[in-house]
């Protein structure tokens, strides 16, 4: 073939291509993908995202437009200025073992505690005792019976007090128990005579 004949061939051949379309650029065709991503994120990733930026977290009530009721506060119940320490915790009052009775002899430190007792029972019965007495040491069982027995808050009372101590005057020697009614001495008994003390006692106390 001649090169006229190939000339005129790639001539015939040789045609322009159409002109093709605009192509979108990057930026445009993100923006759909980018709108239909931010339709798919979930209430509270948009509420994260909020508080991530900067504003303030929205609680439930706040978000449907709400106001936030606050737990309301019980009031705290004071107990009354009266009551001791033991009934704020609802257990009974101690009371001393001379006012309760059953709890044995109540033991006199002064001789004002001894001027107190007799003057709040109608009968006081004060056993002078001394550490060295032994009949003291012999009666002092049976004593404690008594006291267990006849104790009574207001009407008898059975005490004891150390001679040493020097309370009581003319103390002619121990032990010695003395009977105080209404507030006065009316009888004594000296020496560990356990049926007298018994007797009297019992006459006293009726």
């Amino acid at each position: 073939m001649s090169y006229a004949k190939y000339k005129d061939l790639g001539s015939k051949n040789d045609t322009k291509p159409a002109p093709s379309q605009k192509r979108p650029s990057i930026s445009e065709n993100y923006k759909p993908r980018q709108q239909a991503m931010h339709n798919q994120i979930p209430q509270h990733s948009q509420h994260n995202a909020q508080h991530q930026m900067g504003q303030p977290m929205m609680q439930p009530q706040q978000q449907m437009g709400q106001p936030m009721l606050q737990p309301q506060q019980q009031p705290i119940m004071q107990p009354p200025q009266h009551m001791g320490v033991s009934q704020q915790m609802g257990q009974p009052m101690m009371q001393p073992q001379h006012m309760m009775g059953g709890g044995g002899s109540y033991k006199i430190s002064n001789d004002a505690d001894k001027n107190n007792l007799i003057a709040s029972n109608k009968l006081a019965v004060v056993y002078v005792w001394g550490t060295f007495c032994g009949p003291c040491k012999q009666i002092a069982p049976l004593y404690e019976e008594l006291a267990n027995k006849y104790n009574t808050p207001g009407n008898v009372i059975l005490a004891k007090e150390d001679v040493a101590l020097k309370i009581s005057p003319n103390i002619r020697g121990v032990p010695t128990f003395q009977f105080f009614l209404n507030g006065k001495l009316v009888d004594q008994v000296v020496g560990a005579d356990t049926v007298s003390l018994t007797n009297k006692i019992i006459q006293y106390s009726n």
